[in-house]
């Protein structure tokens, strides 16, 4: 149970640390790239237990994780917000507005 906890506090240190950063790694190469390599460490990451053996290589994999999340929590609202026209930018990220297509 410590372990798993700490574990836990690694992987958010990590997301944390990540999204500081991520916005000058999406300046850099662009959302596309970064969130395809988001993918490919996070795809990359799954694998990984098949090989885990003791706990510390199980508690960095677990902080490992923590790369694609703040990726994955971040990227998809930034490229709505992008893509969307300023009106239809809150239907599109879920805020409520009385009168839309959804309470007609």
């Amino acid at each position: 149970m410590r372990h798993g906890a700490f574990g836990l506090t690694l992987n958010a240190a990590v997301t944390m640390f990540v999204s500081l950063f991520l916005d000058k790694f999406v300046h850099w190469f662009g959302i596309r790239p970064v969130y395809f390599v988001s993918q490919v460490i996070l795809g990359v990451c799954l694998l990984m237990p098949l090989w885990v053996k003791t706990k510390i290589v199980a508690l960095i994999l677990i902080a490992c994780f923590g790369i694609p999340w703040a990726i994955t929590m971040a990227l998809p609202f930034s490229l709505v917000a992008q893509v969307a026209n300023e009106k239809e930018n809150g239907l599109y990220m879920g805020k409520k507005e009385l009168g839309s297509f959804m309470f007609d």
